[in-house]
């Protein structure tokens, strides 16, 4: 029985192979992906596969599948990396757009040589917390005007300094006692005004009073009063509720 379709490439992972068979199908060539990798298997609760992901074609396209895969590649060698003319930006010979402002690669791009490539000094790093060291500064940035260049921004004091705001000088003692006053209105008030709803509110007045209001004694002698008519006021509004459930 002659074979119907014939394996044309083999790849370590299902996408590499996907990339490969939407090539083809660019080109009108029916490519189909047979088998998985280890990964996709194994999370799928299978077990894990013997030989790696395929792609396959039919025995009559398989002359023209790969001319057209060793045509890429040999496009590819022979175009080597870019620079983007935009933002120059270093691109791989695999990027038709460029990475960084996504702009379609064209004859105007300039290849980099191998030779071109500089490499970054690597970061020094401190082997106990008596060394010291000096951290590496800043790439500077050429000022030619390209809005598409990436610009490092190196802040001269912390970010979020300058909308941070001072803190808030110490209250008063005369607002402190504006406050004590207010809560203790609002504590008997709460007595007969639908307790125990508005109680609840009179606590949460009671928990927001600053500490700076507990240390003199008259104040916090009000504060203790408010607690306790406020528990009287709870105590009343569980009765209310009570009785119309009673009834």
């Amino acid at each position: 029985m002659q074979q119907s379709t014939r394996p044309l490439r083999e790849y370590a992972a299902v996408y590499e192979a996907e990339i490969v068979r939407d090539r083809l199908a660019a080109a009108d060539i029916r490519a189909f992906v047979t088998g998985t990798d280890m990964e996709s298997a194994l999370s799928m609760g299978g077990a894990g596969t013997d030989r790696l992901v395929r792609v396959e074609v039919h025995p009559d396209d398989y002359d023209l599948a790969n001319e057209t895969l060793l045509n890429d590649a040999r496009r590819t060698l022979e175009a080597g990396d870019w620079k983007c003319s935009r933002c120059g930006e270093p691109n791989d010979a695999a990027f038709e757009l460029c990475w960084s402002c996504n702009k379609p690669r064209r004859d105007d791009d300039v290849r980099i040589r191998s030779e071109d490539v500089v490499e970054e000094p690597p970061i020094p790093v401190a082997n106990g917390f008596d060394d010291h060291f000096d951290p590496p500064a800043p790439a500077s940035t050429r000022e030619d005007g390209n809005p598409y260049r990436p610009v490092l921004v190196t802040p001269e004091k912390p970010v979020g300094l300058e909308n941070s705001q001072a803190s808030p000088a110490a209250v008063s003692s005369d607002d402190l006692d504006e406050q004590v006053r207010r809560v203790l209105i609002a504590a008997f008030a709460a007595v007969f005004l639908f307790p125990p709803i508005s109680t609840l509110y009179v606590m949460s007045l009671l928990w927001r009073l600053p500490p700076e209001a507990h240390q003199h004694p008259n104040r916090r002698k009000r504060i203790y009063t408010a607690w306790g008519v406020t528990a009287f006021g709870s105590m009343v509004g569980i009765g209310y509720v009570l009785v119309i459930l009673t009834q």
